[in-house]
């Protein structure tokens, strides 16, 4: 992914003259969030603003996670488009799979006008392609967003639910175990709390 950060005083009309603008465009690749914050870091500029333009088809989805952790960690507000610099509008642009997870670590979070925002049904588990269903995917981002703490399958449904699904508590149990079948060669497993009906995702030692 490129990362291009424009200094203060750089700034479009549209934004704070006091901000730093970031521009994150292209895939998404493993080690992308610790070449942001180094970078982040490397400006030594103690409460700066930081807004974040997103342009990217996605890509490997740990790294998109990491990226929303590092936005979340520096209280940033996340844009879907592409920054053109001083005194231009904006344009357009997606942002998918991966990179809704990077958005979502937006303290404010904005699609500008005529960009897309969305998952799609293949993503990626540190460079290996899995094919999920997006019953699937969206049961795997509320594990990944609940970065390792259990989440109950009444939870489960209720999120789901929420995004106009209709998930019985069964089905949540057949869609955990292909999910798990699916991703158990990745970084990552789908781990139980046994007697408790709750889920979690576990890191796999190297």
């Amino acid at each position: 992914m490129q990362i291009a950060i424009t200094k203060p005083g750089e700034a479009a009309r549209f934004l704070d003259m006091d901000n730093y603008t970031v521009q994150l465009s292209g895939l998404i690749e493993s080690g992308d969030a610790s070449r942001l914050e180094g970078q982040l870091k490397s400006l030594q500029a103690p409460g700066r603003i930081f807004s974040f333009y997103l342009h990217s088809p996605g890509g490997n989805l740990m790294e998109g996670m990491r990226l929303g952790r590092v936005i979340r960690k520096y209280g940033l507000t996340t844009y879907v488009g592409r920054y053109r610099g001083e005194g231009e509008k904006s344009l357009s642009g997606h942002c998918y799979s991966a990179c809704s997870l990077s958005f979502l670590g937006g303290s404010y979070r904005y699609v500008n006008e005529g960009s897309s925002y969305g998952v799609h049904r293949l993503t990626t588990l540190d460079g290996k392609m899995v094919d999920l269903s997006a019953r699937e995917l969206s049961l795997l981002e509320v594990l990944l967003q609940r970065a390792g703490r259990p989440v109950s399958k009444d939870q489960l449904v209720e999120r789901l639910c929420g995004w106009g699904e209709e998930v019985s508590l069964n089905a949540i149990e057949v869609y955990i175990h292909r999910l798990r079948k699916k991703i158990e060669k990745g970084p990552v497993r789908v781990a139980t709390v046994r007697g408790l009906g709750c889920y979690y995702l576990e890191k796999i030692s190297a």
